[in-house]
């Protein structure tokens, strides 16, 4: 009874995370609480006021892709590269969700981000 009780209880629980994350990334689109960042082939980094269980970024550029990378709390932000980040192509989103289970540290404490030479990019970010 104790293991059915702990399934249930472990399946609600995961549909009330994918439920958020559903509501997290359907906020990042006309949301004015997303934060937009104009991205140049200089490096930039972000770091967050506190550690953040997830983060979302849309790269809005119609042509150009953006490269990020992310960072757990404890890590040093270092600059993001486009062979060293995640590559977001033209009007991509991705969205991030710490797992303790799977990543060092106790959250996201940021993000760089780039564009390859002689490009930019206008993204806009959300973290929680």
């Amino acid at each position: 009874m104790r293991r059915i009780n702990s399934a249930v209880t472990a399946f609600v629980a995961l549909l009330l995370l994918l439920g958020l994350a559903g509501l997290t990334l359907a906020e990042l689109d006309g949301n004015p609480g997303t934060t937009p960042l104009s991205v140049t082939s200089t490096s930039q980094s972000v770091t967050f006021s506190s550690k953040r269980s997830s983060v979302i970024i849309q790269n809005d550029d119609a042509t150009n892709e953006v490269y990020v990378r992310l960072f757990v709390c404890g890590e040093t932000i270092s600059a993001a590269t486009t062979t060293s980040g995640k590559e977001l192509k033209a009007t991509e989103k991705a969205s991030y969700s710490f797992n303790s289970r799977s990543e060092a540290g106790i959250g996201y404490c940021g993000f760089s981000i780039v564009c390859a030479a002689a490009e930019t990019a206008s993204v806009r970010w959300q973290a929680k």
